[in-house]
């Protein structure tokens, strides 16, 4: 197969050394741009709105940092930084981070996530949990002015 390459590029006036530079810059370029596109879909997230669901979540289970980094086996400096969205936790230091806090991943990443709709109304339901009668009323008008306002 070489060797037909070879042939091909002499009988054509190419330069075979010609055709791999031509090859190399090719894959240099792929590279270039599949780097490009991770880096994007990576900066396109707000990993300073999931730190500080992350610290509220941890608050809500009554957790110190010191507690959760020794649940999740990381120190508490890696905590703090991922709370305030200066680190990206590993998966595996994510998942460990949602066993300790007892919740689920949808909870965490729900602002990033397309479909998102069931989280955000369990969210609500479950702020509507401990309303009054009256509460309830008030929250609904609320609701139905503030969505009548959206959509006009």
């Amino acid at each position: 197969m070489v060797l037909y390459i070879y042939r091909h590029f002499y009988k054509n006036s190419y330069s075979f050394l010609h055709y791999i530079i031509y090859l190399h810059f090719k894959i240099i370029i792929v590279v270039s741009i599949c780097t490009y596109n991770a880096i994007e879909v990576v900066s396109m997230i707000d990993y300073k709105t999931i730190g500080s669901k992350i610290r509220n979540q941890r608050i809500a289970c009554n957790l110190s940092q010191e507690k959760l980094a020794e649940l999740c086996d990381v120190g508490t400096t890696h905590i703090s930084h991922i709370e305030t969205g200066n680190c990206i936790p590993s998966l595996r230091v994510f998942i460990a981070i949602l066993n300790a806090l007892s919740c689920s991943a949808d909870q965490l990443l729900c602002d990033e996530l397309s479909n998102a709709e069931l989280t955000y109304k369990a969210e609500i339901s479950s702020l509507l949990d401990d309303c009054s009668s009256h509460e309830l009323m008030i929250i609904t008008n609320t609701i139905q002015a503030l969505k009548s306002s959206l959509r006009k």
